[in-house]
Formats: C-alpha cells, structure tokens, sequence
C-alpha cells in the first residue's frame, strides 16, 4: 500500500493537492493521502507585509523548521511515504529533504507566465533533494532537462480545479469575450474592458461580452466604477446566472461571478490574471495575457490574426490540455507519465542538427 504525504505551498497548490487526492483515491482506493496544510497562509502572509522587521525571513525559516520537524518525527516508517512538494520555493523543499533524509517529488504549479530560469547553484540543490519534477509548464520541462535533471511534462494541471459547466449563457450566435480581471486591479481592469467593449463594438464581428467578478469584489462597487465613464448598471432577467450588465447607448457587457462556466463558453479570453490565462489554454481557447497592456495594444494584436494565432497556439503547447492530475496521479500510482511532446521536440532538434 502506497502512502504520500503533499505539501502544497500556497492555497493554489493547496486545492491541486485535494483534487490530486480524489484522483488517486478513484484510481487505488488502498492508497493513502496526507496533506499538510498550505505552508504560506493568508495570515502569514499579512504578518510578513505588515512587519518591518530584517529579521522576518529568518524567522520565517526557523518556524518553518519546526512546523517541518514536529510533523516528520513521529513519523517512524517515513522512509515507506512519498513525499511530494507543490509549489515553487527551493528552500522548502530542500528544508524537506534536510529533514527527512530522503529525495522528495516536486510539483511544479504554474501560478504566473514567467519562466523561472534557474541559476547553477539552484540546479546543484535541486540535484541533491529531488528526485523528480512533474511540471505543467513545457518551457521550464525542456529548461530543466537541458540542465540535466530529471523532470516530465504532465499537462495542464491548473484547468482540473475547474467544476464541469451546469448552464449555458443566452449568447445566441454571437461568441462569448469573456474578461477576467483579478481583484487587486480591479478598477483599472474594468476601466481597460470597458474601453476595448466600446471599440469591439463599432466592429463588424458582434460578441456577447462578459465579465467575471473576481472574488472580493461587490456588484455595487463594480457599477460605481462603472459610472465614472458614463455606464450604467441595470439588473438582469437571467436569474442568478447573470448578476446584471452595464450598458452605453446601443453596447453593453454582461456581469457573472461564475468563473467556470464563462471559462468553458468563451471563444476568447482576455485577462491579466495569469491562472485564468493557463485554465483557458488548456479548454483550447483563445487567449490574450493583458498585463501592461493599454487597450489600444490589445485591439493591434487581435486585429493581426496571424500574430494571435501563433501566441494562442504557443500557449496550448506551452500549458497543455486538461488531464494534468490524472496523469500526476499515475505518475506517483505508477511511474508512468505521458511526455509525447518533449518526445517530439527531441526528434526535431536531432533532424535538425
């Protein structure tokens, strides 16, 4: 009987570790899952932006060590446990292998677009404490095995944490543009689709537009926004499914906070949220990353359909499709992973040369 103890490290990776689990009790019912609690909690890290101390690192990494050691000791058959580590600090999880004397297994959640090259001393720890890496990131897979280490390309992992679609928005024929800002640029975001609305609108190709209304964030502050460029807020007539639009003369936007759904429907996605942008690669839409770009810099790219094509498809084989846990799953069930495109890739490179 297998047994695995996870170790997410934000509340992301924490909900990766729980579906994980279900996979692999679906797959094995036998084996056993332990999954520690998120190493970064929201207090804590409140606690690390409101203190000024130098010493808050330090103190970060001794707590650590003790949470780490009081929960490893007790545990006498470790040696018979699979330790697998979710997230992307390299100190935890060679603080895990410190502890537990053993190489642990690294899964590698993407939570932003950049790729995080690694430096030769990173490679010499991650050497000494993985024993592999399962990545849904194939830019970062190809990084690290052309530095030698051993890492597999699982798929789009992030996707799986989405529920399946229970209704259908009443979009008619005109194809869903969904937006999907994140709460901590809220207002800057809504201002930027409410403007490319506006411009979208005056095309010839009519979309029916939504927005997604990030956690945190309240309908009445979204439609006082909204008012500041002359948009008003009306309640909608499909129930619960839509929270209301904002409309302008003859345009309008359409308002929901399920993010599911309106990520499953959608034909194009624009957001600067970078979990959204790497969910909806992995359904096969198309995409638009719009961090630091003005509205007059998405419409130029949108318009250069040959140049988005090429970006949408860069981000379906960069992220994958969905199917990502279940392959981690049996990975760590059976050593067994399906890694095709770095496969590929090999072949290409040798005809090449």
């Amino acid at each position: 009987m297998k047994h695995f103890f996870f170790i997410p490290e934000k509340a992301l990776e924490e909900k990766v570790t729980q579906k994980l689990q279900e996979e692999i009790r679906n797959l094995d019912p036998q084996a056993e899952v332990t999954i520690y609690p998120a190493l970064d909690s929201s207090s804590e890290k409140e606690y690390r932006q409101k203190s000024k101390s130098p010493f808050t690192s330090l103190t970060e990494f001794l707590n650590l060590y003790l949470r780490f050691r009081r929960y490893l000791r007790p545990r006498k058959q470790l040696e018979e446990t699979e330790l697998v580590y979710f997230g992307n600090r390299l100190s935890y999880f060679f603080l895990l292998h410190f502890l537990a004397h053993k190489k642990i297994i690294w899964v590698r959640v993407s939570r932003d677009l950049n790729e995080r090259r690694i430096s030769f001393f990173q490679k010499l720890m991650i050497s000494k404490s993985v024993e592999v890496i399962l990545t849904d990131d194939q830019r970062m897979n190809r990084h690290y095995r052309q530095n030698l280490l051993p890492s597999y390309f699982v798929g789009n992992i992030l996707v799986d944490l989405c529920p399946p679609s229970s209704f259908e928005f009443l979009h008619g024929k005109n194809p869903i543009l969904a937006f999907f800002p994140k709460t901590q640029e809220f207002e800057e975001e809504l201002l930027n689709a409410l403007e490319l609305t506006e411009v979208l609108c005056s095309n010839t190709h009519k979309h029916y537009f939504l927005l997604v209304i990030p956690k945190g964030v309240s309908t009445k502050k979204t439609k006082e926004i909204a008012e500041k460029k002359g948009w008003f807020y009306c309640r909608s007539f499909e129930g619960d499914i839509v929270e209301g639009y904002l409309w302008k003369q003859s345009k309008y936007i359409n308002l929901t906070r399920f993010y599911s759904e309106a990520l499953e429907q959608a034909e194009l996605v624009l957001s600067n949220n970078p979990v959204r942008i790497i969910q909806a690669a992995g359904m096969g839409k198309r995409v638009l990353y719009t961090d630091c770009k003005t509205p007059q810099e998405v419409i130029q790219i949108l318009n250069n359909q040959i140049f988005f094509f090429e970006y949408c498809r860069s981000m379906w084989d960069r992220f994958g499709k969905k199917g990502g846990l279940r392959r981690l799953a049996a990975y760590l069930l059976w050593g067994v992973v399906e890694d095709q495109r770095f496969n590929q890739y090999l072949l290409k490179k040798g005809a090449g040369s």
